[in-house]
């Protein structure tokens, strides 16, 4: 059951959670190996429905000790063999105290709640740490092309710009000695009335109460970036906004196998006795194919009519299509090469219910492996276009004749009859539009718009003709395999593509407590 010899560990509150990729590094992390976890997550709030769900279904699971003391209820679970109203006993006692861990909420509307909640778990003096993410659409690149598209669309009324002063009321009435903010790139540049944003914010960060006109408040931060190569040392008022990419960390370089660069704050409240943290020391680079390559194989499914026997004979009709395109492209032999040697899968499922080889090894294995879990979670092929299904085999085999590069629109390296039937496919905007996951090197960035198409990321092996599952994305992201996402299939990957790479924050964490580990374990 639960770890009742744990003394006093740091708590953290968890906001704007998304499915808990942040708060599953703080709670994982140790400072060696079994030594005691010294962070525990007493909150989390998460507005989305199936979030919040995934949420807490993952407290549940960290209710207990060690993976050798989770109950198998939780396994029956997430098979689907059992509901948790089902649970009975001191297990839905445990199944209670996850529900009240997750909070179902969204801040603004009902902050009033949420501080309510943090005032009665953490005492007055009781060190803690602040956490979460406001939601990016704001400020991405790809949501801010899409703002401007709108004709009715004014940024000054967007309220997605000011969810971090959810964090600034936080900060000025409770003052915990550490928040974690983080949030896209695109923070960097943001603008609103033709001013950057990005200086304001950590303005505001460094002085919550005098940002909320709140009056004399003791909570003074100093913010630290994170990077692998942070120099330069807290953010000072006035700093040039040239110098505010030292916030920027590339997960690549931090032994996260996906490309994916966040603007990361690191918050130590002046007064608190904590030290200065030490940057996220740099790691060798991980492909996507030693993270993936131990998952079972499947096919693509068919978008409409599926059926084994539809696909296959579906994929070898795109197969001899392609080829015939190909056939006096000398220039593009090698890949027709490679489209000749694929063996599609025989007795192909769109689906697995198996477990992952344990004979591959790969990057983190036992980060990623639950020898009880038995299956494959959300892991199962989304319905494609015939055409499509051409479109991938053709990328796929591109990238493996020429060391993982995708073919783009431009310079002829896809051709005009494959070409899918948009718009803008020879406008430039979408050069890369279908873009392969090459096993040698990390993925590009898992964005929850690959909930609505999977083009941008194709799975390397011909064979399975198809985009990346659940699975796999998670495997990007570096869930655990027994993490399992609740809801459709659309609302996985959303879920999937707004988390923290739960062994990013893991590395967080370290950073964090480096920090906090002077505290005398009497002030906890």
């Amino acid at each position: 059951m639960r770890n009742k010899s744990q003394a006093g560990p740091i708590k953290v509150v968890d906001i704007f959670a998304g499915p808990g990729g942040l708060g599953e590094g703080f709670a994982s992390f140790t400072p060696e190996v079994g030594s005691d976890k010294p962070f525990q997550i007493v909150l989390s709030a998460e507005k989305e429905e199936t979030a919040h769900r995934t949420l807490t279904l993952r407290a549940f699971y960290r209710r207990f000790s060690s993976p050798e003391d989770v109950p198998e209820e939780y396994y029956l679970i997430v098979r689907g063999e059992m509901s948790p109203d089902e649970l009975r006993g001191e297990i839905a006692r445990e199944w209670a105290e996850a529900e009240r861990e997750a909070l179902l909420l969204e801040l603004g509307k009902e902050s009033h709640r949420l501080h309510q909640e943090i005032q009665s778990r953490i005492g007055p003096d009781e060190p803690w740490v602040l956490v979460g993410g406001p939601p990016c659409q704001a400020y991405s690149l790809v949501g801010r092309a899409r703002n401007k598209g709108k004709n009715n669309y004014i940024a000054e009324k967007d309220k997605r710009h000011f969810l971090y002063r959810e964090y600034l009321e936080i900060l000025a009435r409770f003052a915990p000695p550490v928040f974690i903010m983080e949030n896209v790139r695109g923070i960097l540049t943001a603008k609103l009335n033709g001013r950057r944003m990005f200086p304001d914010i950590l303005r505001d960060l460094h002085d919550p109460g005098r940002a909320l006109s709140a009056g004399a408040c003791n909570a003074i931060y100093d913010i630290y970036p994170l990077s692998a190569d942070a120099i330069g040392g807290p953010y000072r008022l006035g700093e040039q906004d040239e110098d505010l990419a030292r916030f920027l960390v590339k997960s690549e370089d931090l032994g996260i196998p996906q490309c994916r660069h966040r603007v990361i704050l690191l918050g130590i409240r002046r007064g608190s006795g904590l030290s200065e943290p030490i940057p996220l020391a740099g790691s060798q680079r991980i492909p996507i194919g030693r993270v993936i390559g131990d998952l079972p194989k499947i096919r693509s499914a068919l978008s409409r009519g599926d059926s084994e026997s539809a696909w296959s004979a579906t994929v070898q009709r795109q197969r001899d299509r392609v080829l015939r395109v190909l056939d006096r492209r000398w220039d593009l032999r090698d890949v027709a090469d490679e489209i000749l040697d694929t063996e599609f899968i025989e007795g192909a499922s769109r689906r697995s219910s198996r477990r992952p080889d344990r004979r591959s090894v790969i990057a983190h294995q036992d980060w990623y492996h639950d020898p009880r879990l038995g299956v494959t979670l959300n892991h199962d092929s989304r319905g494609h276009m015939p055409s499509d299904l051409g479109r991938y085999l053709y990328c796929a085999a591109y990238a493996k004749a020429r060391e993982g590069k995708s073919p783009t629109t431009r310079l002829e390296e896809f051709p005009k009859q494959l070409a899918a039937n948009h718009k803008s496919w020879e406008s430039g905007k979408f050069a890369n539009r279908f873009r392969v996951q090459a096993p040698d090197f990390p993925s590009a960035t898992v964005v929850s718009h690959i909930a609505k198409d999977g083009h941008y990321f194709i799975h390397p092996d011909s064979a399975q003709c198809r985009s990346f599952t659940v699975r796999e994305a998670a495997r990007a992201q570096t869930f655990p395999d027994n993490y399992f996402f609740m809801g459709e299939r659309t609302a996985q990957f959303v879920q999937v593509g707004n988390a923290v790479p739960p062994l990013l924050a893991r590395r967080i964490a370290e950073t964090v407590w480096g920090c906090m580990s002077g505290i005398k374990a009497s002030a906890r």
